[in-house]
């Protein structure tokens, strides 16, 4: 384990997501869930979500005209002072829906802000060698998290409703901002004008990001509208996410150390397989939670594929300028997830059902993933 914190500057990263992601999953998990509880239908809910994504590009141009002001760690700081504003404005959208665009834009900004920021720190603060170790921490805690958040805060829903889940929401992102604090960011190298080894770091994580986000948004994302339509009931929502996933948290580890072995290509083939195979039984099985939570057991396939995480760190160390770098793969992000969302409230809006729409998008953004990663192999070699 001790190989796992031998970065000071990574280890206050891990201490930082730790509580990021206990006020994250809270907003990102329960904020869709409160929409569709206050009778907006999936369509209608993904296609407000997807605004956040829509109104990022432009903010993400002002982060980038503002840089020497914001820099990296004012900037991740100020991203996180905006979520814990945009869930504050949530729980008001209730008898107040004219606050939305209000909450879109607070929310827009906060991500662009933050995510921006933090990538780049991430991808610099790193060292190539033990990037699998790192990305399999963050991961972890992601996980475990994923795992305990949905059922923890279903309970304080039952018991104090949903202004209290995003209140508590707000407090945890702000605390997340003190651990940055100390944090010594390197200054990033802006460019004025892009070389032809720039642009081709710039493809190929456009394409990348077009990949996951498919994955993330067909599979894992719209999986959660799956299960709450199916189960209806907020604490068996809960439930069957936090079901076997705390085990597959630890596995995680293990994951990270034999991608710096040089396995992770294998794992990576291994995980798109297993996670292909998940999204097909989700797809056909009925609407029981105990078949639905056997479903998470195959979510090893997810966390097998971290090789995809570590690439796209590291392929940023191939530009000469890792902030644009970042840059170019957030606007790419925001413009896939915009249309992935929009598409598929669409499809929902013509008839499809969730789980088709999931059978229909899911592999194509696993295996465009798998071969993307390929040509990250393939360039190394």
């Amino acid at each position: 384990m001790r190989k796992f914190f031998t970065n000071r500057d990574v280890n206050h990263i891990f201490l930082h997501k730790l509580i990021y992601y206990c006020g994250e999953r809270i907003g990102w998990i329960f904020g869709p869930i409160f929409m569709l509880q206050l009778g907006y239908g999936i369509d209608v809910t993904l296609a407000i979500w997807s605004g956040i994504f829509a109104m990022r590009l432009p903010i993400r141009y002002l982060y980038l005209r503002s840089f020497k002001f914001f820099g990296l760690t004012r900037a991740v700081c100020f991203g996180l002072v905006c979520y814990a504003g945009a869930m504050c404005f949530l729980p008001h959208i209730k008898e107040r829906p004219d606050l939305i665009p209000w909450f879109l834009l607070v929310f827009s900004v906060a991500m662009t802000f933050y995510y921006t920021a933090f990538h780049t720190i991430f991808g610099l603060v790193g060292d190539t060698g033990n990037r699998g170790k790192h990305m399999s921490m963050i991961n972890t805690l992601s996980t475990i998290l994923s795992a305990l958040i949905p059922l923890l805060s279903a309970t304080i829903v039952g018991l104090a409703g949903f202004e209290t889940l995003f209140s508590i929401s707000a407090i945890l992102m702000v605390i997340a901002a003190i651990p940055l604090w100390k944090l010594k960011t390197p200054t990033p190298k802006l460019l004025t004008k892009h070389s032809e080894k720039q642009k081709a770091a710039v493809r190929w994580i456009m394409k990348y990001h077009f990949f996951y986000a498919i994955k993330e948004y067909a599979s894992i994302f719209l999986w959660r509208f799956v299960v709450f339509t199916m189960v209806g009931s907020l604490m068996m929502f809960g439930t069957v996410l936090t079901a076997g996933l705390i085990f597959f948290a630890i596995l995680q580890l293990f994951v990270g150390h034999y991608i710096d072995k040089g396995r992770g290509y294998l794992m990576l083939k291994i995980g798109t397989a297993i996670s292909l195979v998940q999204v097909l039984i989700r797809s056909a099985i009925p609407g029981v939670p105990a078949a639905m939570a056997v479903t998470e057991g195959l979510s090893i396939g997810n966390q097998l594929m971290t090789q995809a995480d570590v690439n796209f760190y590291n392929q940023g160390k191939t530009a000469e300028s890792y902030f644009h770098y970042i840059y170019w793969a957030e606007v790419a992000w925001d413009a896939s997830v915009t249309a992935i969302l929009l598409t598929i409230a669409g499809m929902v809006h013509i008839g499809f059902s969730l789980q088709m729409i999931m059978l229909i998008l899911s592999p194509i953004g696993l295996l465009g993933l798998y071969w993307i990663n390929l040509q990250a192999k393939n360039a190394t070699s």
